[in-house]
């Protein structure tokens, strides 16, 4: 894929999510310069949350399950929250919950064992912006990165 064609689906998975975050009642405010590790900031009753957009397309484990590779970079700043777009899916995932800065593999369709944990955890969970982050700790505390039953270091 060519530097182009990846630079065009990170912008279509962009706009997705703030769409989403648009309807969902947000105030968003995207990054025009992109260096630190942030996408957007979101806004609401004067709660702001930094956003890390991350997409990417399918690719096979060597046991042939479908799995997604989401990259991170070392920037020094750390988002709030990782927003992960698949081709069907989209998983929202308090930055607390990565436990490395390389990268994590996500497997959406996993029917048992610590995979299937991480699908029901993160898949389509909105709610989990509308935590207070500065005044309440404690419902993201509940998905702390010392549970390793739904992340895994990249391979």
């Amino acid at each position: 894929m060519s530097n182009n064609e990846l630079v065009r689906k990170g912008n279509i998975g962009e706009y997705k999510i703030i769409s989403e975050l648009l309807t969902r009642g947000w105030n968003v405010y995207k990054n025009t310069c992109d260096d630190n590790g942030v996408d957007l900031v979101i806004e609401k009753h004067n709660d702001y949350k930094k956003i890390q957009i991350k997409v990417s397309t399918k690719t096979n484990s060597s046991m042939g399950h479908e799995r997604y590779v989401f990259r991170l970079g070392n920037t020094g700043v750390q988002s709030d929250f990782y927003i992960c777009v698949m081709p069907n899916n989209i998983s929202v995932i308090p930055a607390d919950n990565i436990n490395s800065n390389k990268g994590f593999l996500i497997y959406p369709n996993a029917k048992r064992g610590r995979d299937k944990s991480f699908s029901k955890r993160f898949l389509n969970r909105w709610d989990l912006l509308d935590t207070i982050i500065n005044e309440n700790k404690e419902a993201a505390a509940d998905l702390k990165k010392d549970d390793p039953l739904y992340m895994r270091k990249e391979e």
